[in-house]
């Protein structure tokens, strides 16, 4: 009998501890060399300290650790400089590598005085004249062999077998690109290496979270293309982290409305230094396409896309608007909405390019679509930029996550037209990338007598709006509808050309 109680109170004490274990186990977290996190809590959200490595308690299910990678990592850093007769030299080297040029040449004792030294480095504004800025008047039209091929996507089929027969045609290139993609994601900002993290894990159960048809439209491309579902996913979301892009609306004498945007994708995405481009954007232009969406036999829309993003970027509703997107350079990008989305802290959002399909869907004006594109929480921040097809109808939106910044109407500042690039256009622009000044001398310089295709694609292929990351160019006209795509390149050979 005395043994037997022993045994009990032992068995008792052991089970005791084990369950002790279990909850001392279950509050505490680690956080490993070069990683750092943030706690989400249920009750407040994301709490804004950030927590360093080492073996952390928190309070189970009120609290959840999200871990992120902030190691660094190699950068490469493409510069293009000059000699004496203006004849261009293509330069790389890691970023150590530029640190380390640079205090060779001087001991520099403050990151203030580096700075210095950098921005001295930069051309004179003449120099930079003449290698970097052009209003031409030659370009068009493009070659038959640049317009963008069009496929049709039908509407009134089943969202899973919607884009079946043409990712069939292209599913080689695409699988080339996303693998590019996974392993150069990261050159963007180490804060991304989670999204490789989770391609096998979260990404293909957030094709079950996204609104109706967006995520059956994915699950049928990845069944027509043979690819996991995490990877067309990730695909799918890359716009809301990176692209850079130049968008105008111009208004003629006579009150037409008229719509053209370059899309650059693809820079601090691998540098090719044997031909001088962007290694992503040279993946993407076999991807590029126009799509005809059809509902009841007829054309409802049509937009400019890489083939297997179903978000759009460029399109047309005819005689309701056009409308671009840029990318909005800020300390808050789409990272932070994209980590409330997988993680289901905050899905009351909408992404940046489905917002754009939903209003080319449904939309019935020009003023709905401004005030639903103005208002609508997004996971991240950028440009807007929407025509109409009467005079007066062009605006910038510029969109925060949680509502406009600022709205810029066509006629502004006694303008016949308005200018975006991937900085806000009320603010000076960096003298590293400046492509809003030259877009607006070149376009006073046409004037508004010539407001017309051809006008604008001969800015729109001036440089520096033409430069190494422009994919394609859009043209538009939202009263009839007509719309036009061209595949865009930056040759050296023609002009020195920036590489963005």
């Amino acid at each position: 009998m005395a043994s037997s109680r022993l045994f009990n109170n032992i068995g008792r004490i052991g089970i005791g501890l084990a369950i002790a274990g279990g909850v001392i186990n279950s509050m505490l977290y680690n956080v490993d060399g070069g990683h750092r996190a943030v706690i989400f809590d249920r009750f407040q959200g994301v709490k804004p300290d950030v927590i360093g490595e080492g073996t952390h308690f928190m309070i189970p299910w009120l609290h959840r650790p999200i871990i992120f990678d902030i190691r660094t990592r190699p950068r490469s850093v493409p510069s293009i400089t000059g000699t004496k007769e203006l004849q261009p030299i293509h330069k790389i080297m890691t970023l150590k590598s530029v640190l380390n040029q640079a205090f060779k040449l001087k001991n520099y004792k403050t990151r203030t005085s580096f700075a210095k030294r950098l921005l001295e480095w930069k051309p004179a504004a003449d120099v930079a004249q003449q290698i970097g800025e052009q209003c031409l008047n030659d370009q068009w039209p493009p070659k038959p062999d640049r317009v963008l091929p069009t496929y049709i996507v039908n509407l009134d089929v089943p969202p899973i077998e919607r884009w079946k027969d043409v990712i069939v045609t292209y599913k080689n290139e695409l699988s080339d690109l996303i693998a590019y993609l996974k392993t150069f994601i990261i050159e963007i900002s180490p804060e991304l290496q989670f999204l490789i993290n989770l391609i096998d894990t979260k990404l293909p159960a957030m094709a079950d979270t996204l609104p109706t048809p967006y995520g059956d439209e994915m699950k049928g491309i990845s069944q027509a293309s043979g690819l996991p579902l995490g990877e067309i996913v990730l695909y799918n979301i890359f716009y809301e982290i990176s692209s850079l892009c130049t968008s105008v609306v111009g208004q003629d004498q006579y009150g037409n409305i008229l719509h053209g945007r370059n899309l650059d994708f693809g820079g601090a995405m691998g540098w090719d230094k044997i031909n001088h481009t962007w290694t992503l954007t040279e993946k993407l232009r076999p991807l590029m396409v126009q799509i005809n969406y059809t509902q009841n036999g007829q054309v409802l829309f049509k937009t400019t896309t890489f083939l297997g993003y179903i978000g759009s970027l460029t399109g047309i509703k005819p005689g309701v608007f056009s409308i671009s997107i840029n990318e909005r350079n800020s300390l808050k990008g789409g990272y932070i909405g994209l980590i409330e989305w997988i993680f289901n802290i905050n899905r009351n959002q909408s992404f940046i390019t489905l917002a754009i399909r939903d209003m080319l869907t449904k939309s019935e004006s020009y003023d709905q679509t401004v005030k639903y594109l103005a208002e609508v929480s997004l996971l991240a921040p950028c440009y807007y930029i929407v025509a109409g097809p009467k005079a007066g109808q062009g605006v910038i939106i510029t969109r925060s996550r949680n509502g406009p910044d600022d709205i810029k109407p066509l006629g502004r500042d006694n303008l016949w037209f308005i200018a975006q690039t991937n900085y806000d256009n009320w603010k000076k622009q960096p003298i590293f990338d400046d492509r809003l000044t030259p877009c607006i001398k070149c376009m006073q310089a046409k004037g508004k007598n010539q407001v017309t295709f051809e006008s604008l694609f001969n800015v729109l292929s001036s440089r520096p709006m033409l430069n190494k990351e422009t994919v394609y160019t859009s043209l538009m006209e939202p009263a009839t509808g007509r719309f036009e795509s061209y595949w865009q390149y930056c040759r050296d050979e023609d002009a020195p050309c920036r590489p963005w």
